[in-house]
């Protein structure tokens, strides 16, 4: 099974090391680019320098809420796809989510 590359790097945001290297090892081990990020600040420089394909945002930041920062990097590139975890999901976090990111999709 071939797995397509896109156009630039998976972006990767997490303040947990071990969550952003987990996610990157599993990135290259399927042939895909990542970079990482452990706050909201350089992720948005990383985002505006360019060449991410995708963003894995953690919702729970030290300096940001991953929203917020999906809501800055939309405004940078509004085409960017932007995937929002957590490890302490709720209605009420999911439904802040979609009322303000466009085109959320909420998976739990």
């Amino acid at each position: 099974m071939t797995t397509p590359t896109p156009q630039g790097r998976v972006l990767i945001v997490d303040d947990d090391a071990g969550m952003r290297e987990t996610l990157a090892d599993i990135l290259t081990s399927q042939g895909l680019e990542s970079v990482t990020a452990s706050n909201g600040a350089t992720a948005l420089q990383l985002v505006r320098e360019g060449s991410i394909a995708l963003a894995v945002v953690d919702q729970r930041l030290p300096d940001v809420t991953g929203t917020d920062l999906a809501e800055d990097m939309k405004r940078h590139d509004a085409d960017l796809p932007i995937l929002l975890l957590t490890g302490y999901a709720s209605a009420e976090t999911a439904m802040a989510a979609v009322g303000r990111v466009d085109d959320f999709t909420y998976m739990h």
